[in-house]
């Protein structure tokens, strides 16, 4: 008969398996919809480190795939449908595995890439005020929002990445003192990347 200390260990690790393979926790407080990209992936990171299962949207699948493998990566491919708006999980359902899922996101949301996220961050940082807030709290989102600037304009040498990181800044300085008139135009070059000039941006306004 197993003593009292077994029954505990046998029990926390069958609860921790529980956890492990459950297609309804939430993985993360943070929902996806297309603005909180980066902290919704680095949320996501940290949860599949933590229960080690990160290899599933960073590896390629095994030769030969398993069984266990495939159960294990549909259920990394339900966690990350389930943290995100249906018009993002709408966009990945037809992906095989989680990478798949991961690096489609990643394309279609990443920093680099969407004019709209770099606009509303920048828009974010200049219009911040501290309101009836603390002096700390007000400082605190401040730095938050400037590390999540830096994230994707971080510091360079390199000319053209500086160039591209200003043109980028001007675009987003010119679309925002738009008007309201100019609503519908502005969210279409936001996701437009063939807008990636201030010239561009005013002969498409014109």
């Amino acid at each position: 008969m197993a003593d009292s200390s077994t029954q505990v260990i046998v029990q926390r690790t069958a609860e921790s398996s529980d956890v492990k393979f459950s297609q309804s926790i939430q993985i993360t407080t943070i929902r996806l919809n297309g603005s909180n990209y980066v902290n919704w992936s680095r949320s996501v990171l940290m949860y599949l480190r933590a229960r080690r299962m990160a290899k599933y949207i960073n590896d390629d699948p095994p030769v030969p795939v398993t069984e266990d493998w495939v159960a294990e990566d549909n259920l990394v491919m339900t966690w990350l449908v389930n943290s995100m708006e249906s018009r993002f999980s709408d966009q990945i359902l037809s992906c095989n595995t989680a990478k798949a899922m991961w690096t489609t996101l990643a394309s279609i949301l990443s920093q680099e890439s969407n004019l709209s996220s770099i606009y509303e961050l920048y828009m974010k940082f200049f219009n911040m005020k501290r309101g009836g807030r603390s002096v700390t709290d007000y400082f605190t989102e401040m730095r938050g929002v400037l590390q999540e600037i830096n994230t994707f304009h971080p510091f360079t040498m390199n000319v053209e990445d500086i160039r591209k990181k200003e043109n980028q800044i001007q675009v987003a300085r010119f679309l925002d003192g738009l008007g309201h008139e100019y609503d519908a135009i502005r969210t279409q070059l936001l996701v437009n990347e063939d807008v990636t000039t201030l010239e561009q941006a005013f002969n498409r306004v014109l």
